[in-house]
């Protein structure tokens, strides 16, 4: 059964959008729908609408955290941590190496085969990103991942091209060195990350 746990949420005003943007659908048509009106993000195998909660019976794991973009989804499982994405594939927002949509949940392998654990999401209009540990034996270093659009430099890689896999943001500013990720929020067209950084013992201050 679909369970999500106390501390999972959904994250970032973009799902709000998203709603918004599905209550006012019509013929013709919307990002995430085609002229008939039908979705794709909804995980459930058919592109009908629903107008009541149901079940997404194929994701048959305990579900963590949900992060809503405009057209697709997010949903971190835990335990052991696995990332799925679905819904509408353009520009390469669902991270899986293509531009197709997925109508149910689809496991995002590129972690997986790195090693990567997820343990923040987020999703924008037509972006995604996501703050991953390093499990023994990473292939890749732990950080902050982005893909899908990438106009008006939202993705943090220091291009607009989109991107249709994770990609690892390296470039950062002097002060988040030492830093440890603890949020993330994606807007229509921005993206932004919670750092913390401890204070020494001595109570210096670290910056």
């Amino acid at each position: 059964r679909l369970k999500i746990s106390e501390e999972g949420a959904v994250q970032g005003t973009a799902g709000m959008k998203r709603w918004k943007n599905q209550a006012r659908s019509n013929s013709k048509g919307r990002e995430g729908h085609d002229k008939r009106g039908s979705t794709r993000e909804l995980g459930l195998g058919s592109r009908k609408q629903k107008a009541i909660p149901t079940q997404i019976l194929s994701l048959n794991r305990r579900v963590h955290a949900i992060a809503c973009g405009l057209a697709h989804v997010l949903a971190l499982c835990a335990k052991p941590a696995a990332l799925f994405v679905w819904g509408r594939g353009r520009d390469g927002r669902l991270g899986h190496g293509d531009y197709q949509d997925r109508d149910e949940p689809e496991r995002l392998v590129f972690f997986d085969e790195r090693k990567l654990a997820p343990r923040i999401i987020a999703a924008g209009d037509a972006h995604s990103l996501v703050v991953v540990d390093a499990a023994k034996g990473a292939t890749a270093p732990e950080g902050v991942y982005a893909w899908g659009r990438g106009a008006h430099g939202r993705l943090g890689l220091g291009r607009t091209l989109n991107k249709k896999t994770p990609q690892n943001i390296q470039k950062w500013p002097s002060c988040f060195q030492g830093m440890h990720v603890i949020g993330a929020a994606l807007g229509g067209a921005h993206s932004l990350v919670l750092a913390e950084k401890a204070i020494p013992a001595s109570g210096a201050n670290p910056w």
